[in-house]
């Protein structure tokens, strides 16, 4: 494998939540970066104890509040002085000649703006969505492709990023505090007029969903933005008044939902129902999300 970017072409930002379970090992399984850089959105448990531990020459940027993904990777984004920078997820782990596959794929395509890794997930099997140039919603993939290609989505747990379009971009829309920011991205930079390859024989290992311990915080802070998100996102790139009819409607279900999982005694699908509904309510009268 030939390619003319090495690690010290590349900084590393990786955005943590109470992340001490995973974060370890994903810092081991990095390659001598220029720079690592962690932004830390307020963990309460040992996170940044870790990350000083296992490497010790990261910069770490502590927030006092959680910020959400998109902001916290930007803040880490504007530190990159490298003509490369890899955004990492902490319950990504990167296989030993990743790099080397994702820098090969921009080498090929100089218009890509990044290049992305197939997911692996805990179970061994391929964590892969795509879309198409007209769609605004991203499917699984049924099949492992068979060579490198350009998309209109990538799932952010790790790209390699060209930081000249990065900047050109603009990062991610920092309205977002969870979920949709990367197809946010995605689109926004498609329509920049950059492509988007993805590279099969590069791969990375996602147990998604373990960035942060889980929690009833984190249950609730999934729960309000998944709708939130859903609903600014569909805004943003549809068609702003049947989502405002489709944000009635989701509200008024999630409601009548919440209110028959109390009848059943069963609280936490109450909770979680309720919590869906306010999201909903708050988009509505135009709250933000954070």
């Amino acid at each position: 494998m030939q390619t003319g970017i090495l690690w010290g072409d590349v900084s590393v930002v990786i955005v943590t939540y109470n992340s001490a379970a995973v974060i370890g090992t994903c810092l081991a399984r990095i390659g001598p970066a220029a720079r690592i850089i962690v932004v830390d959105n307020a963990s309460a448990d040992d996170t940044v104890a870790v990350v000083r531990a296992a490497a010790p020459s990261a910069r770490v940027i502590q927030f006092s509040q959680n910020q959400g993904f998109g902001t916290a990777v930007n803040r880490g984004m504007a530190d990159v002085e490298t003509p490369f920078a890899l955004p990492l997820t902490p319950d990504a782990l990167l296989a030993e000649d990743t790099l080397g596959w994702l820098a090969e794929a921009l080498g090929d395509c100089p218009r890509a703006a990044l290049a992305a890794p197939v997911l692996i997930n805990g179970r061994g099997q391929i964590d892969l969505t795509v879309m198409g140039p007209s769609e605004l919603h991203h499917v699984p993939a049924d099949s492992m492709p068979e060579g490198a290609f350009c998309t209109w989505f990538v799932n952010g747990a790790a790209c390699l990023w060209r930081m000249e379009a990065w900047r050109t971009v603009g990062g991610f829309d920092e309205k977002y505090f969870l979920y949709n920011e990367d197809a946010d991205l995605c689109l926004r930079t498609a329509r920049a007029g950059y492509a988007l390859v993805v590279e099969p024989k590069a791969a990375a290992q996602h147990a998604g969903g373990r960035s942060a311990a889980p929690s009833a915080e984190v249950r609730r802070l999934k729960d309000w933005h998944q709708v939130w998100s859903n609903l600014y996102f569909s805004t943003k790139f549809g068609d702003a008044a049947s989502v405002r009819r489709f944000g009635w409607r989701q509200m008024t279900r999630l409601a009548m939902k919440g209110l028959l999982y109390v009848v059943l005694l069963r609280w936490s699908r109450a909770r979680s129902n309720f919590l869906k509904a306010g999201a909903a309510a708050a988009f509505l009268r135009g709250a933000p999300s954070h």
